[in-house]
């Protein structure tokens, strides 16, 4: 080929190639601050009246780009527990402080994770909160 044709071609060829993209790269992550656990709360409560165990477990995960809280509790924390469980994830909230208490009391708080939201310790029974 002579060198004419190899000119012609190179022009064709980056006449058809599409232009680089100039896309900022993302930084590094975020430190992931903290114990892996530190992270893992479980609250044992009475068995309920037939029997089934009561427990909480909350594991709080960080992958360095997002926080989010997993909840997982038995058939023993049921009723107004659960809902108020569920209501703190669908509002972006994590439970910072769970508890069983004596007699079937529950004693929840939580917050957004930049600690922004926060509302009062909850003291939550079957009968209702108190």
């Amino acid at each position: 080929l002579s060198a004419r044709t190899l000119a012609f071609v190179g022009r064709l060829a980056s006449a058809r190639r599409p232009p680089l993209a100039t896309t900022s790269m993302p930084g590094p992550p975020r430190q992931i601050l903290g114990s892996e656990g530190a992270r893992i709360q479980l609250q044992l409560g009475k068995d309920d009246e037939d029997g089934n165990p009561s427990w909480v477990l909350l594991l709080d995960w960080d992958d360095g780009e997002r926080e989010w809280q997993e909840q997982l509790w038995s058939g023993g924390a049921h009723g107004k527990l659960s809902r108020q469980l569920q209501n703190c994830e669908c509002t972006g909230r994590k439970v910072t402080c769970f508890a069983f208490g004596q007699d079937g009391d529950r004693y929840v708080s939580g917050e957004k994770f930049d600690g922004s939201g926060g509302y009062q310790l909850l003291h939550c029974s079957d009968d209702g909160f108190r």
